[in-house]
């Protein structure tokens, strides 16, 4: 039997987020944190990783990482959850690059990610492949949407050549939008495949007043469904350029942001994730979505409740960022491991 997931949460704070040494990071994840996801109703956890904490810079491994993660997959699997393992953030790749990443441009950079993969799947191939799935890399931003086809392959022929059943996930170029699907290269004849896609748009309603956004930065009521703020996109634009100290690009994206946003608009962006995955016959998954703490609750159910819909309706899987544990401006758990509003949200669309 494949590799099943159905309702699911990112894990990003324990092995990725934040630059805490890893004796410390270890720490930040427990069993009973596993038990509580699955009592929440979820059937998996998606693991990132952080390049920094598994390979030292000379690209010596650090077996003592891989233990930590070993012991969160084994909690994982005790608790009835399977689990999917992805590159989240590298030395030559960071999904919030402005400039054109090391990996896109650098046949060193390549090798290395081909590197990671073959030591990851050395390390992790004796869990059984109904239970454990890879996922080459989150959100990559090469320039050009061929030049993530190029690497992630690379990876692709080296992992198939050591494995042919493990299912392996693939996002698109430009954070998983759902918009490049239309470019990516999927491999011919593997049903060991899923295809991934992220969505938080509109970002004015999903990253609402989140600090690295400074779009998001205004002091203007949000709305949900329909135009988040209830002003002209130009005004707007000319608000977000002279008040909140954006650069050239997010000033121009500025001017297209606040336009009216609806439940048929979300489906019309899944549904050009799910035309590709049906072309190719492979189940589609929602890697990521989720608003942030600021955004008013009244908004953020309906955007959640819409996307859980959504992803019913259209048989698409979905893991939500994120478990947090209060670390996270996403989280759906506080630090006292309770689940937050979010949970009740997802409850209905859980059976």
């Amino acid at each position: 039997m494949a590799y099943q997931q159905k309702h699911g949460v990112n894990i990003g704070r324990w092995l990725c987020h934040g630059d805490d040494p890893l004796e410390q990071r270890e720490k930040w994840l427990v069993q009973d944190d596993l038990r509580k996801i699955r009592d929440m109703g979820l059937d998996h956890v998606r693991l990132c990783l952080k390049e920094k904490y598994f390979w030292a810079e000379d690209g010596t491994l650090n077996p003592r990482a891989i233990d930590i993660l070993r012991r969160g997959i084994d909690w994982a699997l005790d608790a009835g959850l399977v689990a999917n393992v992805n590159l989240h953030i590298l030395r030559s790749h960071n999904f919030l690059d402005l400039q054109e990443p090391e990996l896109f441009t650098s046949p060193t950079a390549q090798a290395h990610f081909v590197k990671m993969w073959t030591d990851l799947h050395d390390n992790l191939h004796d869990y059984s492949t109904d239970k454990l799935a890879f996922e080459f890399m989150n959100e990559p931003v090469a320039r050009a949407n061929e030049r993530w086809n190029t690497v992630w392959q690379q990876a692709y022929d080296a992992l198939r050549a050591r494995e042919k059943e493990r299912v392996l996930i693939l996002g698109s170029n430009l954070w998983n939008q759902a918009r490049t699907f239309k470019d990516l290269t999927v491999p011919e004849n593997d049903p060991n495949m899923m295809l991934d896609f992220h969505f938080y748009e509109p970002i004015l309603v999903s990253h609402y007043h989140a600090p690295w956004t400074p779009i998001t930065m205004v002091p203007f009521k949000l709305h949900y469904p329909g135009r988040p703020f209830h002003m002209p996109a130009w005004l707007f634009g000319l608000y977000a350029q002279f008040k909140s100290g954006l650069s050239s690009i997010n000033r121009k994206d500025a001017w297209h942001e606040n336009v009216p946003f609806t439940k048929e608009i979300m489906a019309s962006r899944f549904q050009l994730a799910l035309d590709v995955a049906k072309k190719h016959n492979l189940p589609l998954n929602l890697g990521e979505f989720g608003v942030y703490s600021q955004v008013p609750q009244e908004v953020g159910k309906k955007w959640l409740h819409d996307a859980f819909s959504l992803c019913q309706d259209m048989n698409i899987s979905w893991t939500i960022w994120s478990l947090g544990k209060g670390d996270d401006g996403f989280a759906i758990m506080d630090k006292a491991g309770n689940p937050r509003w979010q949970v009740d949200v997802m409850r209905p669309f859980l059976k």
